[in-house]
């Protein structure tokens, strides 16, 4: 018997199994505020070891208005990549147009797929 997810309707529409190796998206962690270095954001949860990380950004860009040299500065600090940190989280790295080194305000939540298994775990 194949496993996977199986769809009845019981209405006299056809069967439908779904076998293809289909995974779900495991929920990690949210995160919001302002990063915990230059141009990054440290975001500390456990991983899975064997896992595919990504993470789904709410708020990617973080404009900044600052004085430099006596000249206003409008700066927006946009996400770029997410670095795994091993099982215990991510980094999500960050750049500029100006090339300051500013703390970003970003938001997003951390999810990761499970690795493929043999045997029968539910949703």
């Amino acid at each position: 018997m194949p496993e996977g997810i199986l769809i009845d309707y019981n209405d006299g529409r056809p069967v439908m199994a779904i076998t293809a190796g289909l995974r779900a998206p495991s929920f990690c962690t949210s995160f919001a505020g302002y990063g915990t270095g230059a141009n990054q954001f440290q975001v500390n949860t456990p991983l899975t070891s064997g896992s595919t990380v990504f993470v789904l950004p709410t708020r990617p860009v973080d404009v900044q208005e600052f004085a430099d040299n006596q000249t206003w500065i409008v700066l927006p600090i946009y996400m770029t990549s997410v670095t795994r940190n091993g099982d215990n989280g991510v980094t999500v790295n960050g750049t500029n147009r100006g090339n300051y080194q500013r703390i970003p305000n970003w938001a997003g939540t951390v999810f990761e797929i499970l690795p493929a298994a043999t045997y029968n775990e539910g949703l």
